[in-house]
């Protein structure tokens, strides 16, 4: 009964081997996928953090050339984060990509005045080529926007 069990299992000895290099590729691309995800999702909160320090700052310092010296870049400069100053260049490690914060200063008197700053990030893909096949673009342009009060009237 032994000798019948063994012969029979030596004929499926190559089917494991054919399973697993079938089903490898799909287990790689779940896990590529969960792990592109979650760094999408870290760059994502970042720039959302970014959008939020620089709002905070500039509804307490309401006047356009002190957010713009806070930032550390002129208004219209795109650029990497090492182009910005150091507090900001602190909340955007781990971000490699064009980063921009674009912060806009809404006077509507006293008690209404508003400061609304846009961070863009050109997120690139770890998988790019894969992405690049599927989606046809490398990258994701992730954005937020951030609204708060200022607590004077804007100058």
């Amino acid at each position: 009964m032994s000798r019948r069990y063994r012969g029979s299992r030596s004929s499926e000895s190559g089917q494991d081997l054919v399973e697993f290099a079938l089903l490898l590729p799909l287990l790689l691309l779940v896990l590529f996928g969960i792990i592109e995800f979650g760094i999408a999702v870290f760059a994502y909160n970042t720039t959302a953090n970014v959008g939020r320090e620089v709002a905070r700052y500039g509804s307490v310092h309401p006047v356009a050339g002190e957010i713009q010296t806070f930032i550390g870049r002129p208004a219209d400069y795109t650029g990497a984060p090492s182009t910005y100053s150091e507090s900001v260049q602190r909340w955007t490690r781990g971000l490699t990509g064009n980063l921009t914060i674009t912060p806009t200063l809404v006077a509507g008197g006293p008690l209404s005045s508003t400061i609304q700053v846009t961070v863009t990030y050109e997120y690139r893909f770890l998988t790019g080529p894969i992405i690049e096949v599927l989606s046809g673009r490398r990258t994701l342009d992730l954005r937020t926007v951030t609204t708060m009060y200022t607590e004077r009237p804007v100058n």
